[in-house]
C-alpha cells in the first residue's frame, strides 16, 4: 500500500473512528487502525468486536493495498504534524509502515490486515428512516440515565422501540429514568413487526458523537438479526445489540396527578447547585426539599455535618412535604430540559417522582427519592 494523503483528511478519518478503540484491549489487534486503499477509496476502520467505526473518502492511491497500525501512534502522529502538511504512506518489504511529511520521517510495527476483526454483513430486516438532528436529539435526551457497569447487563444500553410510526428510546439505571420520542419519517417497509432493541452504552454514545444535532438530513437505520447500522457522512457505524429483556417502562409513570410544584428551570438548577457545593466528597449526594404554599426548602448536611439551607419561590398549593433526592439526579435531568419552566410531579416520599419540561411533550423523567 502507498498512497499520499493531506494532514487534514488523515486526521479527520482518524477521529470519526478513534473513538472505538479501548485504552485496554484483550486482543492487540483491537489497538490497530486498519487501513486499506483500494478502488479509488482510503478508509480506516476501528473495531472493539462491539461496534464497528469505519471512515471511506475518495482516494487515489499509488498502490492499493492494506495494513493495521497502532491507533494512538498514528492519531498522535498525524495530530503534531502541521495542518497543511501532505503525508506520504507507505508499507516497507518488512511490513512496517513508513510516514513521510516534510523532514519528519516516522515507522511503525504493523499486524496483519487479515487478522483484523470484522462484524460480518447481516441481511438487514427493517429500515427506520429518521432526521439526523431528531436522532440526535433523542439520544442525548436519555443516554444520560443508562447504568455503566450494572450486573444486570440489560440496563448498561438504551432501549429503542417503536410504536404508531415513532421512535422512542428509554434509558435507566434503577434509580432513574429518561424517557423521549421522535417521529418517523415514514412508515417502515415492516412496520407490523415493532422494532424493541438494546444498543448498547458504547455504541449509544458513539453514534451520538457521530451525529449533527442541527442537520436536516434524512438518515436510515439498518436493524439486522443481532446489529444497528448506520451511515451517516462518510461514516459507516455498526453496533452489536444487548441480547436481554428490558425492564417494561409503562408501569414507572403514574397514572393520575400528584402534587404539582412548577418551578423556574434556572433558579431551581442554581438552588440545587448550591446544595452540592457541601456534598462533593458524599457518595449519595441526598439533598432534602421541604416543599410549604409556594416555597422549596432546598436543605444539604454532609458526613461532617456542615449544612446549608436554600428557599426560591415556586408555584405550589398542596400539602407540605418533606421529600430527599440525590442532588446529582435531579440536575441531570433538568440540564435536559429546555424550555423556562419545569413541573415535578410528587406522589409521596417514597413514591417516584415525575419530572417534565412543558415545552417538551415528547420527553420525561423519572428520579427515585432516598432515605437520609
Amino acid at each position: 500500500m502507498q498512497l499520499t494523503i493531506s494532514q487534514n483528511q488523515l486526521l479527520e478519518q482518524i477521529q470519526s473512528v478513534i473513538g472505538a478503540v479501548e485504552r485496554k484491549q484483550i486482543h492487540p489487534i483491537l489497538g490497530h487502525l486498519y487501513l486499506q486503499a483500494r478502488n479509488h477509496y482510503f478508509s480506516i476502520t476501528a473495531s472493539n468486536m462491539e461496534i464497528e467505526l469505519i471512515s471511506r473518502q475518495p482516494q487515489e492511491a499509488i498502490e492499493e493495498g492494506e495494513i493495521t497500525v497502532p491507533a494512538r501512534k498514528l492519531f498522535d502522529i498525524c495530530k503534531a504534524l502541521p495542518n497543511d502538511a501532505l503525508l506520504s504512506l507507505k508499507v516497507d518489504d518488512k511490513q512496517r509502515l513508513l510516514i513521510r511529511s516534510g523532514h519528519s520521517r516516522f515507522n511503525l510495527l504493523t499486524l496483519p490486515a487479515e487478522d483484523f476483526p470484522s462484524l460480518n454483513e447481516i441481511p438487514v430486516i427493517q429500515h427506520l428512516q429518521l432526521l439526523e438532528k431528531d436522532l440526535h436529539r433523542l439520544l442525548s435526551k436519555t443516554a444520560f440515565a443508562m447504568a455503566s457497569q450494572d450486573v444486570r447487563y440489560y440496563l448498561n444500553g438504551l432501549l429503542l422501540e417503536t410504536e404508531k410510526n415513532r421512535l422512542r428510546a428509554v434509558a435507566t439505571d434503577g434509580h432513574r429514568l429518561a424517557l423521549s420520542e421522535i417521529p418517523l419519517q415514514n412508515e417502515s417497509e415492516n412496520s407490523d413487526q415493532p422494532v424493541r432493541v438494546i444498543l448498547p452504552r458504547k455504541g449509544v454514545l458513539e453514534l451520538t458523537r457521530l451525529l449533527n444535532a442541527n442537520s436536516d438530513s434524512e438518515l436510515l437505520l439498518d436493524l439486522c438479526d443481532n446489529h444497528l447500522r448506520a451511515n451517516i457522512n462518510n461514516v459507516s457505524f455498526s453496533s452489536k445489540l444487548i441480547d436481554g429483556r428490558y425492564p417494561d417502562h409503562r408501569g414507572v409513570f403514574p397514572s393520575t396527578k400528584g402534587k404539582q410544584l412548577e418551578a423556574n428551570r434556572l433558579q431551581l438548577k442554581d438552588v440545587l447547585t448550591r446544595a452540592t457545593v457541601l456534598l462533593s466528597e458524599d457518595k449519595f449526594k441526598g439533598i432534602e426539599l421541604k416543599l410549604s404554599k409556594d416555597s422549596l426548602q432546598v436543605e444539604a448536611k454532609n458526613k461532617e455535618k456542615e449544612s446549608s439551607k436554600d428557599i426560591i419561590d415556586v408555584v405550589y398549593d398542596d400539602k407540605s412535604l418533606d421529600i430527599a433526592f440525590n442532588v446529582q439526579y435531579l440536575i441531570e435531568a433538568i440540564n435536559h430540559c429546555e424550555g423556562e419552566k419545569v413541573i415535578m410531579d410528587i406522589r409521596d416520599e417514597t413514591s417516584s417522582t415525575l419530572l417534565i419540561d412543558p415545552s417538551d411533550d415528547d420527553t420525561r423523567f423519572i428520579v427515585m427519592p432516598i432515605r437520609l
